[in-house]
């Protein structure tokens, strides 16, 4: 019974993630951009099976984000790949055990890659993300409470 629910959380976790984003994509614009349920799905992922599954998920997740937000095809992929492949990387490599440095890796993790991913929109595509709001800022800081909660819920 351990092993069966042990292997259903991964596909649990890309499933969540795809209802709550196109659920979340409801709501109005000025909050749209404070949480990325894929950039959480990925994470988790990277932390539980490691840099592979990481990229992997990575840019599963970041072509179906492009897909839903009709933003530049295959940018999120490209960014989200690196995010799984760092975050899975630096958990296997590094002393990630204690839950602040876990909360402040995948917060550096997250705001490197939203910041990339804002980069490169606007410099290769002339895409200008809604920097000016505070939602945008915050979506790091609420990618990594959320995907550090729910990481020590399901490790524990």
């Amino acid at each position: 019974m351990k092993a069966l629910r042990k292997s259903l959380i991964s596909p649990l976790i890309v499933a969540s993630a795809i209802i709550l984003q196109i659920w979340w994509r409801s709501v109005p614009h000025y909050y749209g951009d404070l949480f990325n349920f894929f950039s959480i799905a990925v994470i988790l992922l990277a932390l539980r099976h490691g840099e592979e599954i990481g990229a992997l998920s990575g840019t599963v997740a970041g072509l179906i984000q492009d897909s839903l937000t009709l933003h530049v095809f295959g940018l999120a992929g490209l960014t989200k790949t690196g995010l799984g492949f760092v975050v899975g990387l630096a958990y296997r490599k590094l002393n990630l055990t204690p839950f602040i440095n876990q909360l402040f890796f995948i917060f550096m993790a997250a705001s490197l890659e939203h910041l990339i991913w804002a980069g490169l929109a606007n410099l290769i595509f002339n895409f200008n993300p809604a920097v000016k709001l505070g939602a945008f800022w915050f979506q790091p800081l609420t990618t990594t409470l959320i995907a550090g909660f729910i990481f020590k819920l399901i490790k524990s």
